[in-house]
């Protein structure tokens, strides 16, 4: 397969000599089939597949797009005409499905162009076009059409030839040239003239097999996006459900698990009309505490389907396997010993013109500190207001992709990144922020205890009035989980603007009145100017009790750190920090310095 231009995508499909040799290289991206695909006008439907070779080093971003929409329509599972690739991945296979659109003021076949088409910040994926034909065939009981069938049948007029027995009247030997008037029948031949306009369907006909699955009512029409998936005890997951034909009247799927002591659904029941068939609907799935160390638990989720068209009513859906993974025993990163060691980092250093980690400053300084939980915010990548990109781009950059991840909303969005497994994760919505929200999420410990993580950006001149809000918030949270069994210790950080060691308010649920922690010289402050303190860590009183110095190089900073690159610059230690550049925490617009605590737990 080869690569081209958008534009040149184009033109290769029109010309049969393709693309130049100058013009093309391999292509990571492909679409399959490659040859032309005949479906019927009605009923009809056919599914392509989409995919890269390659892995790319950036998000790809896949659309597919009919190039004539009133004659066939194309999407991909989730509905709509893009699908998103995440940096790194390869061996996924995405569907799009095309359908052609019933024409009742036009009669024969109808050829319809699709254009799939990529976009990436990797210059190897963006810019991919790749041209597809479908053609939409009528059925032979359109208007206009059973003319030519019936063409077909005047070669029975040879019977015809009969009339050659009145020429036997006269016995003049010319007449018995008339016999060779039977040739004319051979004019019946010319029926072939018809089959002209099937010549190029011919080479389509091997793909036809596919079809008879599609009006195969017998089996349930419906796409699943997960027929397995993995839940955390105490948390959620979801996949979602869409028919995968337009119905004729409403579809109700009731929804139940097979064990409700281990599992329980958000919604009983989805409802698709033939209005909004096309968008898929989400199922969220809740695997429960129970309290004990049982191991993982397997319970289905499965469907009833009931409707007027008779293509759907009573269908059966193949139930969806749901693994309850245990939170409340041993987890896999445990390497025998009895307690583990946690580094959590508060952190708001984005630097450049985008409150961005592109630039690369903070990149730095994550792999120097290397840290098991951090509170971030400004969560982009590029600039704000972007999509999870931000979140995919910064792991792979300054972590791995074993850490779990939750990225909140708005343009500057908090976040947190977790070593340990997330159970589960949201946000409350700020009384005074519109650009971002107070995200949380419960991170995994070994033993029953899970840890509430709070990652908070509070605004220079609203925090005293956002205070009381986001406290009752962390409250409610807390009171309502402990119903459900899940109970955990609880630690809030990132940029407070302003010193909140003594607000009273905080005091509910943190230790605030501890010693903060420093740089090298005994420097608390935190701000780019190192003058005012404003980026805190504070943990519950229980959890407080299992702090341990934290140490970096040859120093121990028994209250915590503050990391500044300039200070370990001005020190001589930057060698134990590598690969953190002198000027990281001086960067242009670097916003804040990174706040670093330690904790040793022993769990149960």
């Amino acid at each position: 397969m080869k690569r081209c231009s958008l534009l040149l995508a184009l033109l290769c499909t029109a010309l049969t000599a393709g693309c130049s040799a100058e013009s093309v290289e391999e292509s990571p991206f492909f679409v399959t089939p490659d040859t032309v695909i005949a479906i019927p006008e009605t009923g009809g439907a056919y599914e392509y597949y989409v995919g890269v070779t390659d892995a790319p080093d950036d998000m790809v971003s896949i659309s597919a797009q009919s190039l004539d929409p009133g004659l066939a329509v194309i999407s991909f599972a989730n509905g709509g005409s893009t699908i998103t690739l995440p940096a790194g991945e390869e061996k996924v296979l995405y569907t799009a499905t095309v359908k052609c659109i019933p024409q009742s003021a036009l009669y024969g076949d109808h050829v319809v162009d699709i254009l799939f088409s990529t976009a990436s910040r990797d210059a190897e994926f963006n810019g991919i076009g790749e041209v597809r034909q479908v053609i939409c065939r009528k059925g032979h009981q359109q208007p206009g059409q059973p003319e030519q069938p019936e063409q077909p049948d005047q070669p029975e007029q040879p019977d015809q030839p009969e009339q050659p027995d009145q020429p036997e009247q006269p016995d003049q030997p010319e007449q018995p040239e008339q016999p060779d008037q039977p040739e004319q029948p051979e004019q019946p031949e010319q029926p072939d003239q018809p089959e002209q306009p099937e010549q190029p369907e011919q080479p389509d006909q091997p793909e036809q097999p596919d079809q008879p699955e599609q009006p195969d009512f017998g089996k349930c029409q419906f796409e699943i996006s997960q027929t397995s998936l993995d839940v955390f005890e105490g948390g959620h997951a979801s996949f979602t459900v869409v028919p995968a034909y337009e119905p004729t009247a409403n579809i109700l799927v009731t929804l139940s698990v097979s064990d409700v002591t281990e599992g329980e659904l958000a919604s009983g029941s989805l409802s698709f009309s033939t209005s909004n068939w096309r968008s898929p609907q989400a199922v969220e799935v809740y695997a429960k505490r129970d309290g004990e160390a049982d191991g993982d638990q397997l319970f289905d989720v499965n469907f009833k389907v009931v409707s007027s068209d008779p293509r759907y009513d009573g269908c059966q859906i193949d139930a969806v396997s749901v693994r309850s993974v245990d939170t409340e025993g041993k987890n896999s990163l445990l390497t025998g010993k009895p307690y583990v060691k946690i580094r959590a980092m508060a952190a708001n250093i984005t630097s450049g013109n985008y409150s961005a980690y592109s630039p690369g400053h903070g990149v730095r300084i994550f792999k120097a500190v290397k840290p098991d939980i951090v509170m971030i915010q400004e969560f982009n990548w590029y600039r704000s207001d972007e999509s999870d990109l931000s979140a995919f781009k910064l792991i792979s950059e300054a972590f791995d992709q074993s850490y779990y991840v939750h990225r909140g909303n708005g343009s500057i969005p908090n976040g947190i990144i977790s070593r340990y497994p997330i159970i589960d994760s949201g946000y409350w919505k700020s009384n005074k922020q519109n650009n971002r929200d107070w995200d949380w999420a419960i991170v995994d410990l070994p033993g029953s205890k899970e840890l509430l993580v709070i990652s908070v950006h509070l605004g220079t001149d609203t925090n005293t009035a956002e205070v009381p809000s986001l406290m009752n918030s962390i409250k409610n949270k807390v009171t309502a989980d402990s119903k459900k069994k899940m109970t955990y210790f609880t630690m809030i950080g990132g940029d407070f603007n302003r010193n909140y060691e003594g607000n009273k308010s905080l005091k509910d649920y943190f230790r605030t009145d501890g010693s903060l922690p420093e740089d090298q010289s005994g420097d608390s402050s935190t701000n780019a100017a190192r003058k005012k303190t404003l980026d805190h860590l504070f943990v519950d009183k229980d959890f407080d009790r299992k702090e341990i110095p934290v140490q970096i190089g040859s120093r121990s900073y028994p209250n915590g750190h503050v990391f500044d690159s300039r200070v370990y610059k001005r020190y001589g230690e930057l060698g134990s920090v590598s690969p953190v550049q002198g000027d990281d925490s001086g960067a242009t617009n670097m916003q804040h310095m990174a706040v670093i605590r330690d904790f040793e737990y022993y769990y149960e």
